[in-house]
């Protein structure tokens, strides 16, 4: 990229990397969104991966090394873009959501939206509390915790807007099941418990990637603060 330039379109990126990129890659790079500056249809270029790859693509290559022995002009990206007519469906992008899902199971992270963005006004009515109040710094002579937010108190219940992420069940010694959440707001992320009783009440409704209105206590003291 450096020395060529910016990336064109989708077929100049192809034609740049397929020295070093393998079809897994392609497929992750168009599921994270990375080419929507291209205007690309994701829906309709993962619908097609198969085909393209094995139809367009490998075929190009193969056309490019026999060139390439009979020392031949070759015109990879032209070759290319004869090939590719014809394989891209004519199907809708992916509804948002679908589309945010994907990206963030590839990059870890929600990096072109967020699906808690349309709904700010709302969250923030019906909130007193966001995630990013959980920081803190720990004092480096006396190790004691202090919040960077000074308004939240131990014992203090909250209210606030999430994603759930992922639920991990564990068994406690009383062979009952409780649950750490990760949840994700505008602000950040955080870790929380739900104890037994509440996990019996709600692990029916509870699911990942699902967006839920939150209550929960707080509980700070000298170690790291807990969302419960």
């Amino acid at each position: 990229r450096e020395m060529n330039g910016p990336y064109e379109n989708m077929i100049d990126f192809f034609t740049r990397t397929r020295s070093f990129l393998d079809k897994a890659t392609y497929e992750a790079l168009i599921s994270a969104n990375c080419f929507k500056g291209f205007g690309v249809v994701k829906s309709q270029f993962l619908a097609a991966l198969d085909d393209f790859w094995e139809d367009a693509y490998k075929k190009t290559k193969e056309a490019e090394k026999r060139a390439e022995k009979a020392n031949r002009p070759f015109d990879f990206r032209d070759r290319l873009i004869s090939k590719i007519n014809g394989i891209l469906p004519d199907i809708r992008e992916y509804p948002e959501e679908v589309s945010l899902k994907m990206e963030k199971k590839y990059l870890g992270l929600y990096l072109t939206n967020h699906p808690l963005y349309k709904y700010s006004y709302s969250i923030k009515n019906v909130s007193n509390f966001k995630l990013s109040d959980l920081e803190y710094d720990i004092q480096e002579d006396t190790g004691m915790i202090t919040m960077a937010n000074s308004d939240v108190r131990d014992g203090q219940g909250v209210k606030f807007v999430a994603i759930v992420n992922s639920i991990d069940t564990l068994t406690t010694k009383k062979n009952n099941i409780m649950a750490r959440i990760e949840v994700e707001d505008l602000t950040g992320i955080f870790s929380a418990i739900m104890w037994p009783r509440n996990f019996q009440k709600y692990s029916q409704i509870l699911r990942e990637d699902e967006i839920y209105l939150c209550y929960g206590t707080l509980q700070i003291s000298d170690e790291a603060p807990t969302l419960i």
